[in-house]
């Protein structure tokens, strides 16, 4: 898939250039804070990338088994033997032998969006403990509209009512918030080259922005890119 090898090639200047990103990760774990929490046996982490929330979580909490997982292979290598990388798709979840596992913290930063929102939460349940937690972001309906306006290509986000309606179903929502965050930048070429460093102009097809795409674009939305960040904090609920 063309992503894949996009997300790939991005992995050496994401980092830098994921300042959203890291924004949201940064919100996870305040929210994480804010439940007093430290203690989580088994630990799942889907979306894991080259490690770093990973990393951070492993200094803030007290755990048994740490499983990251990523669709990508980020040759990522933990010190901590009580950590481990997977390479899976999330669509085949339900066939890995970690589904044996049931973990009492699921986390996952900027990745839903990838993915079947609904089939994903339906699959993950299967595999948190009763008392467990689910920790997650993604992005809603106004993220990066700008350029879907300008190039006709992009995901196609849910609303945050219906995110709410389909988690409502499976999951008690501790939190579920939104934000509106605006970057500027000084050309329009600067707008679509901090989407190809941070990995997000995977959703191209070809990859060729036009002169004109520029023009329109700083016409129009005056060089400014939208991101729409959803965080959301779940507990099992049971007997469904």
């Amino acid at each position: 898939m063309l992503y894949l090898k996009r997300f790939l090639k991005a992995k050496d200047t994401y980092t830098q250039n994921a300042i959203v990103q890291k924004y949201m990760r940064d919100k996870l774990l305040e929210i994480l804070r804010a439940q007093h929490r430290v203690d989580f046996k088994y630990i799942f982490e889907f979306g894991a990338g080259n490690g770093e929330l990973s990393a951070l979580l492993c200094k803030m909490l007290t755990f048994t088994s740490y499983v990251c997982n990523d669709i990508n292979d980020y040759k990522v290598h933990f010190d901590d033997t009580r950590m481990r990388y997977e390479c899976f798709d999330m669509k085949e979840l339900l066939k890995q032998k970690i589904c044996q596992m049931q973990f009492e913290l699921i986390v996952s930063n900027a990745t839903l969006q990838w993915l079947d929102f609904e089939q994903t939460l339906c699959d993950i349940k299967q595999i948190l403990s009763p008392n467990g937690y689910c920790l997650l972001s993604t992005f809603g309906e106004q993220n990066c509209y700008e350029v879907k306006a300008i190039t006709d290509y992009g995901l196609s986000y849910i609303s945050l009512e219906c995110m709410r309606e389909i988690l409502t179903k499976h999951f008690t929502i501790i939190l579920l918030e939104e934000e509106i965050m605006n970057l500027d930048f000084p050309t329009p070429l600067d707008v679509f080259r901090h989407l190809r460093l941070s990995g997000v102009n995977a959703l191209s097809q070809n990859g060729f922005i036009g002169k004109n795409m520029l023009c329109e674009y700083e016409r129009r939305f005056k060089n400014r890119l939208t991101y729409h960040p959803i965080y959301m904090l779940l507990r099992h609920k049971e007997n469904l």
